[in-house]
Parts: structure tokens; C-alpha cells; sequence
């Protein structure tokens, strides 16, 4: 597997062909995760792959890093591949990594022709062009395998490869049933198996289609974006002591909602809320924050 600002390709080296490649605008975990998609919907899974040793598939630490699901030296990358039973191979000398980029040199000078013969101004039309091309470069490049056999095994049936090549992170619920995620705060809602996610360590998968999901002990679930009003709760609720819940309710505007809002409100969220927790203990003092929905 080899990539950079331009193509990111996989490349068998036993018959010199390249099943799947890519334009990408940056050299990203999220575009070898695609690459490795693209290969296994057209061949199954690698029984092993030779990578370099950049950042997307060994681990450099920083001060940023963030709990990745596993073995806390892989990546995202290493991550998937391990869970997808893949054997990873790093190419720990210049002659190994020359062996990597040769191929995607040669793949690239003759791409420039193609580019430029098509009129390419855009990633889609590049990769438009790129797919048409890969049948005949593997037809001219291409030879016969040494050894006789698969390089590739299906994909198991049970198997949930978007559960697989994706993003996962870890992270621990709010006490209002909220994750926070690279900016997002998600709700989680009470279901038949489960009143509360509160304090629950759970997994979010930031999925290649750009679902965000949550995985709670195998169980996967469809979270929503939280409406501004938890958000609003919690800034505030830091921002004032308990005696300015006047000052507070004032700052936060709340409009004085008709009766079939007031209804609605009260029926999806209001009971949820006031069940589930906001940050803002749900006193005497406090009520008047949901008198407008009618939980006083």
C-alpha cells in the first residue's frame, strides 16, 4: 500500500497489478481505510500487506493522541487490519520502501497522459479516469503469480466490514447521556434494555459514509446531534451559581412555546431530560428552567 497527495494504491506484488486506487487531495487514514474497502469489495480480504512507515500505519506519540480501540501502539489503520485477521509488514529499509514507490512512480507518469488527455480539473472526474485505466495498466504490467493460490480470503458473512474500516475512538457518556466527539456532542436515548448510558464506556465509530455511531457492548447505537438547549445548559450552569438560576433562565431567552410545542416537548424530551440528568440539579430553585415545558 502506497499513497501520497496524489493516488493511494494497493499493489500485488506477486502478479504486479493493482487492484484499487485512488486520488485523494491528502495522505490520510480515512483514504488508505477507503483504499482497503476498495480492494476487498473486488478481491476479499489480504492475507497480508507491505506498508511504509509513515504515520497513518505506525504510531508516532504526541501530546494529542487519543485512546484507539486495542493494542495502544496501532493506529487506526493497524487497528482495522488486526481486527480484519491482516498480517501488517513494515519496510524497515530504503530498498524495501524504493520497492513501494517504484510501482506507484510508473503508475503515475503514465496517469499524467491520461490526466491531461481527459481534461481532469476535479477528483472525480480523476478517479473516473484512474478506474478505467487500472484494467489495461494491469493487463500491460501484469504477470503470473509464482505460486499457485489466493492472496486474498472472502469476507466472512457475519463479518460487519463498515463496522471494521471505520474510525473508533473511546470515550465515557455524560451524566446527560451525551458523547462528545471532534466537536460534536451526541445524545443517547433510553431504550427498552436500557434507561440510562450515563457513565458507560462506549465506542464511537465515525463510519467512511459519515455516520457517526455508537457501540455500547455490541450494541450499536443511532445517536442524534443533542438539541442546543443541553449545550446551553451545561456552559451555563458553569457560568452562574445555583442563587443565579434567574439570571440564567434570562441569559438562555427560552421562548414561550404554543400549546402543540408545549406538548410535543414534554412528550420526546422534557421526562427524558428530567430522568436522565442535565448537569443542573433539578431543584426548587431550578424549576422555573423547565416551568416552559411544564415539568415545575
Amino acid at each position: 500500500m502506497a499513497g501520497g497527495p496524489g493516488a493511494d494504491a494497493y499493489h500485488a506484488a506477486a502478479t504486479g497489478t493493482v487492484p484499487y486506487a485512488l486520488f485523494r487531495d491528502r495522505e490520510d487514514t480515512r483514504g488508505y481505510l477507503l483504499l482497503l474497502q476498495g480492494v476487498i469489495r473486488r478481491r476479499g480480504i489480504p492475507l497480508a500487506v507491505y506498508t511504509d512507515r509513515h504515520a497513518v500505519f505506525q504510531r508516532r506519540y504526541g501530546p494529542e493522541d487519543v485512546p484507539v480501540l486495542g493494542n495502544g501502539a496501532s493506529t487506526q489503520c493497524g487497528r482495522a487490519l488486526r481486527e480484519l485477521g491482516v498480517t501488517q509488514v513494515f519496510a524497515h529499509s530504503p530498498e524495501a520502501k524504493g520497492r513501494i514507490e517504484r510501482v506507484s512512480g510508473t503508475l503515475q507518469d503514465r496517469l499524467v497522459a491520461e490526466l491531461r488527455l481527459a481534461g481532469v480539473s476535479c477528483l472525480e472526474k480523476a478517479n473516473e479516469v484512474l478506474w478505467d485505466f487500472l484494467p489495461r495498466f494491469n493487463k500491460r504490467f501484469g504477470v503470473p503469480s509464482a505460486q499457485p493460490g489466493s492472496a486474498y480470503r472472502e469476507v466472512p458473512e457475519e463479518l460487519d466490514i463498515n463496522g471494521v474500516l471505520c474510525i473508533k475512538e473511546l470515550r465515557r457518556v455524560a451524566k446527560d447521556n451525551t458523547v462528545r466527539y471532534q466537536g460534536h456532542t451526541l445524545q443517547l436515548f433510553p431504550d427498552a434494555d436500557r434507561a440510562s448510558y450515563a457513565g458507560a464506556r462506549v465506542e464511537v465509530q465515525e463510519r467512511l459514509d459519515g455516520r457517526l455511531l455508537v457501540n455500547c457492548r455490541g450494541k450499536l447505537l443511532t445517536p442524534e446531534e443533542a438539541p442546543p438547549l443541553a449545550a446551553t445548559l451545561r456552559a451555563l450552569a458553569a457560568a452562574y451559581p445555583v442563587d443565579g438560576h434567574l439570571a440564567m433562565q434570562a441569559d438562555m431567552d427560552l421562548p414561550a412555546p404554543v400549546p402543540e410545542e408545549r406538548a410535543e416537548a414534554c412528550k420526546r424530551g422534557a421526562s427524558a431530560w428530567a430522568g436522565m440528568g442535565t448537569g443542573i440539579r433539578t431543584t426548587r430553585r431550578s424549576a422555573s428552567i423547565w416551568s416552559w415545558c411544564g415539568q415545575e
